[in-house]
């Protein structure tokens, strides 16, 4: 599957951002929790129709390339930052989703997470709604 073209924000250490055919604008930010060592990654969608709800599900039929997009700025991520080990991502849990279980943001993403076992993650774990990737400590 195609990923969006994406570009790092300018002066910015973990964001990005891309523009779907659609319009519709994401920005992907990288935060860092605990340590050096462990980031949370979030994104949303900047178009002022969404009123600022950066979590909004737009419903345009974009959210597998949304989410190919952000696992490989996962990896430019990883590149640009080679002494990250852990990334953590929480989908928002939709409407009519309870919070104690996997979203279904968080769902897709890990479907897609899953790909980078094979040379980028030596192990994903889920714990509630979070998942957790943890970098090999060389990439192939």
């Amino acid at each position: 599957m195609d990923i969006y073209n994406f570009d790092r924000i300018r002066n910015e250490v973990g964001r990005y951002a891309f523009t779907t055919p659609l319009g519709t604008q994401y920005e992907v930010y990288f935060t860092q929790i605990k340590n050096i060592f462990s980031y949370n990654v979030a994104f949303g969608v900047l178009n002022e129709e969404f009123e600022g709800d950066d979590y909004v599900m737009t419903n345009r039929g974009e959210v597998f390339r949304v989410i190919v997009t952000l696992v490989e700025i996962l990896k430019a991520f990883k590149i640009e930052n080679p002494h990250v080990r852990h990334v953590s991502f929480s989908g928002e849990p939709g409407k009519n989703e309870p919070e104690h279980v996997l979203s279904k943001r968080s769902r897709v993403f890990l479907r897609y997470a899953e790909q980078l076992k094979q040379d980028w993650v030596s192990d994903i774990t889920v714990d509630v709604n979070k998942v957790v990737l943890t970098f090999k400590e060389k990439l192939v």
